[in-house]
This record gives C-alpha cells, sequence and structure tokens, in this order.
C-alpha cells in the first residue's frame, strides 16, 4: 500500500479519533473476536498470535494508515500502535516534524505537557549535520520523540477517569531515503506484564 500525506491537512484537521473512552475506538480489554467483528476480516493484514495488524478502526484517522494491536491471553487489548501515513520529507525533515509537532500539539490538551521529549542525535553518530537530520532518524540515530506517563494523573483529570490508559508514545520513525512517518501508541494497564511474560528468555535446553 502506498502511503501518502498532505502535510497542510495536518495543520487543519484535528484527531477525532483520539477519544479517550477508548482511542480510535479500540477499548481496554477487547478481545481479538471482538476486534474482527467490529472492523470486518477484510481489514485484517496480520493475525499471528496476540499481534493483530488491522487498516481500519472503529474510528479511523485519516493520518493513520494502520493499527498493530497487542492483546492479552486473559487482559484482552493492552496496546494501540498506530502508524502514521507516511511523509515525503526533506533531507532537513522539516515536514515530518511539522507532522510530528502538530499531533503533539493535539494531544496536549487532553494529556497536559508530555512527561518526556527527546529530540537529539546519538553520541557518536556522523549524520550530526542539519542536512543529515531525515537519514539520521532512517538509520535509527536521531530520536524525536514525547511521552506521557499517565499512572499520576488519572485521579487529577476527569478526561482520563476509567479509561485504562497508563502511557501515549509519541516517535516520528524513519522508513526510507526522503519519507518518514509518525507513530503514535497507547499502553493500557496490564502490558508491561504482558511484554514481560512474552520476552521472557527462554530456559536452557539441559
Amino acid at each position: 500500500m502506498k502511503r501518502v500525506v498532505f502535510v497542510l491537512a495536518l495543520l487543519t484537521i484535528a484527531l477525532p479519533g483520539l477519544c479517550f473512552a477508548g482511542p480510535f475506538g479500540f477499548n481496554y480489554g477487547m478481545t481479538k473476536d471482538q476486534i474482527i467483528a467490529i472492523v470486518g476480516k477484510d481489514a485484517v493484514i496480520k493475525d499471528q498470535g496476540f499481534v493483530l495488524r488491522v487498516i481500519k478502526a472503529p474510528e479511523s484517522d485519516n493520518k493513520f494508515e494502520a493499527y498493530t494491536l497487542l492483546i492479552s491471553p486473559d487482559k484482552g487489548l493492552v496496546k494501540i500502535i498506530a502508524a502514521g501515513q507516511t511523509i515525503d520529507t526533506s533531507q532537513y525533515g522539516t515536514e515530518v516534524q511539522v507532522g510530528f509537532n502538530t499531533i503533539r500539539d493535539s494531544l496536549i490538551p487532553y494529556l497536559g505537557a508530555p512527561t518526556k521529549d527527546y529530540d537529539f542525535v546519538q553520541p557518536g553518530s556522523q549524520l550530526q549535520s542539519p542536512s543529515d537530520w531525515t537519514e539520521a532518524l532512517q538509520k535509527k540515530e536521531r530520536v524525536l520523540a514525547s511521552t506521557w506517563d499517565l499512572t499520576q494523573r488519572k485521579s487529577k483529570s476527569n478526561s482520563l477517569k476509567n479509561d485504562h490508559i497508563t502511557a501515549v508514545i509519541l516517535e516520528a520513525m524513519g522508513l526510507r531515503k526522503g519519507e518518514a512517518w509518525v507513530q503514535l501508541s497507547y499502553e493500557f494497564e496490564g502490558f508491561e506484564e504482558f511484554y514481560k511474560s512474552v520476552n521472557k528468555p527462554s530456559a536452557p535446553k539441559p
């Protein structure tokens, strides 16, 4: 699927899918069968164990082209990873930075200021020049991200009560030369335990 984005649209269109009763219409604890029943089998592009990837959401946002859903056997849906449309960007990364900042700014009224912002080139990288911005991102030597830790905020904001969201992560991602995208993730209660369980080292064979 060819990813296309109109950066100017990002400047003027809100994010209707970012509804905190359930981001993009996906709710904490949904089962795989419940999700497929809502989006339809034709929307599924990957169904492998605890990973379900779909090109449609109950409340789709046209700035995102696919949604990877991590589903715990006992907790149900514990993480949403929304992949943004591809941004054709210059070597300076101006266009992807505009897309990133636009989404970041749209989240702040709901989430408050990010807990942490990251904007740096990895130590030792040879891609330090402003004209190396996009190449460094593509090679994972540059980081542009904002994170919200919501575990300490739930009692302070009515908009965040009962949604089970513990963290929100916004990242700029390099695709290939001159192309990038913005990825938005939501983590729910139980994700950390689930992540540890699926990444537990295998016991050595006797």
